[in-house]
């Protein structure tokens, strides 16, 4: 297959001799350009896709890895259920007694929520610590820190003293602790389970797996929470503090909602990769009788005015190569535009505020 080259100086005496070659040649120049940038955005679209997957799969396993641990834990605490429910028996402890106890575990587990300050805590410890020793029984039960992390109180500890020998309370205060702990575990495997549900809720709902590209109604706070549970990893290794100002009465807002996402992450997510560590950054929602806005605020040291009227271009970045294309923002405001809505900036030093407003009533747009 040959190959002709002419020099850039010809051009100009080419597009004088065939105007009609020169119309073609940026037709397929154009086509090229169109078929570039789409490309880029497909790529920035599988780009954000796979950063919320590896952000699902960090989400995923302390979750995960707290009901492993929490399953042979309660496999060990089963048996030794077993071995101290029979030490009892061997102290001739009454059915009614155990009977008794099992109210105060599940009193005491309920209560567990209730928080203890440090200085509260000590106290705490030190009081079950000097009713032990006032029993004569040894100071190393491993019963201290489980007591006090459920509340038990000193006149816990009274009502369930037996009139027996300190080998039979040794045991009825062990098998209180394991049953404690036990009821406590299953409560932490609830928890863990919900985190997971809440997980695989927010990625569903998110990328709308279950949901056509059409325009329908959104809850604009709950797809930010979503956004915000899936970069939660984010928001913990730099430990960054969000302040959710969200509005009451919110209305609903026709949405294109998998690509309206596409806006949350994008925007959050280059927050918080501008944001230093332990700071934090603003979401705040307002409304009116026509349209529901979206701010985005954070403290960094703001964008240089030079660079303000580009940050919407294709293909511009600030960060480093690797680290993004310079779509994303593009393809927010292209996004935006498809709503009718508008996308705002404004940057001093010390903030840096994106504000959204979406209407609350559109066409269908192609």
């Amino acid at each position: 297959m040959k190959r002709y080259t002419l020099h850039k100086k010809y051009f100009q005496d080419l597009e004088q001799l065939n105007p009609a070659f020169v119309q073609r040649l940026i037709g397929y120049m154009t086509e090229r350009a169109r078929s570039f940038a789409t490309t880029q955005m497909q790529l920035e679209k599988v780009s954000a896709l796979g950063r919320l997957s590896a952000g699902m799969a960090h989400e995923l396993n302390n979750p995960a890895s707290a009901i492993n641990r929490i399953s042979s834990e309660l496999t060990m605490r089963l048996n030794l259920n077993y071995e101290l429910t029979e030490k009892l028996l061997r102290h001739n402890v009454s059915a009614e007694y155990i009977q008794s106890l099992r109210h105060t575990v599940a009193a005491k587990t309920f209560n567990a929520d209730n928080r203890l300050s440090a200085l509260q805590r000590v106290e705490r410890e030190d009081e079950i610590s000097a009713w032990l020793d006032h029993n004569g029984l040894p100071g190393n039960l491993k019963v201290i820190e489980p007591f006090a992390d459920a509340g038990v109180t000193r006149e816990d500890l009274d009502a369930i003293m037996v009139n027996e020998t300190k080998d039979a309370l040794t045991d009825v205060l062990l098998w209180f602790e394991n049953v404690l702990s036990s009821q406590r575990m299953l409560r932490d495997l609830g928890e863990a389970s919900n985190r997971i549900s809440n997980l695989v809720g927010s990625i569903k709902s998110h990328v709308q797996m279950d949901r056509t590209n059409e325009l329908q109604s959104t809850d604009i706070h709950e797809d930010i929470e979503n956004v915000l549970t899936l970069l939660g990893h984010k928001l913990r290794d730099k430990h960054i503090i969000v302040q959710k100002r969200f509005c009451d009465n919110l209305p609903p807002v026709p949405a294109y909602i998998g690509e309206l996402n596409q806006v949350w992450t994008n925007v959050i997510d280059n927050a918080i990769y501008a944001l230093d560590i332990g700071v934090e950054f603003i979401v705040e929602t307002s409304c009116d009788s026509k349209s529901v806005n979206v701010k985005i605020i954070d403290d960094r040291t703001g964008i240089p005015p030079e660079i303000m009227s580009r940050i919407f271009d294709p293909f511009f970045t600030t960060k480093k190569v690797g680290e993004g294309t310079g779509i994303g923002l593009d393809l927010v405001n292209r996004i935006i535009k498809r709503h009718n809505g508008e996308i705002k900036v404004t940057s001093t030093p010390g903030r840096t505020e994106f504000r959204i407003s979406l209407p609350i009533t559109q066409q269908r747009q192609s």
